[in-house]
């Protein structure tokens, strides 16, 4: 049963990046699937990092220290990773858990990461996931999973460029060389105008 989950997790997200990389050209990114994501990063004794990642014989090193994540989006000259998502048919509290704590490890390498769960076939968050989703930015429930609705994906794509918005803006804070300029900061949850 687990496979078969797996297997229409994978076609669904294959389909559903087809899909938003058309809306998301302007924003001159990468969608990839199935991006190995660093959560953990290890220096030697001469304070540098030992793995090159340009270099396919460090690989297995990378993947040792990396999680997949079901949909990347990145930089498209540097590859630099932007949103993450978690995408999930059905879902369960464990799962949130996991991949919320999945989250607050990639945060710690990437801080200005966007990271969020999707969930397909179903018509909205439940409860669960607002008890257990400590490292997600964002979330969002498609009911149609044959991804006709082109309402539902409009609304996902608009929160993924207003992410990728936040994630460039965040980038600028921490490595900008000039201090920040920033008066306020909010949150904001919409509910159902998505």
């Amino acid at each position: 049963m687990a496979n078969k989950k797996e297997g229409n997790e994978k076609r669904f997200t294959r389909d559903f990046v087809k899909i938003i990389e058309k809306y998301l050209k302007r924003c001159n990114v990468e969608v990839g699937i199935e991006k190995d994501l660093l959560y953990r990063v290890v220096v030697d004794e001469r304070h540098k990092f030992p793995i090159d990642e340009n270099k396919l014989s460090n690989l297995k090193q990378i993947q040792n220290y990396s999680f997949k994540k079901d949909i990347l989006v990145m930089e498209k000259d540097t590859n630099l990773p932007l949103v993450a998502i978690e995408v999930k048919l059905n879902y369960n509290t464990h799962e949130v858990i996991t991949y919320s704590t999945k989250a607050i490890r990639h945060k710690l390498i990437y801080p200005y990461l966007r990271y969020g769960f999707l969930v397909a076939g179903e018509d909205r968050l439940h409860d669960r996931f607002f008890n257990h989703a400590d490292g997600f930015d964002f979330g969002y429930a498609i009911k149609d999973v044959n991804l006709d609705d082109r309402e539902e994906i409009k609304g996902f794509v608009k929160i993924i460029r207003d992410q990728i918005k936040v994630s460039r803006d965040l980038r600028e804070i921490f490595f900008n060389n000039k201090k920040a300029n920033i008066k306020c900061f909010s949150f904001v949850l919409e509910k159902n105008k998505c």
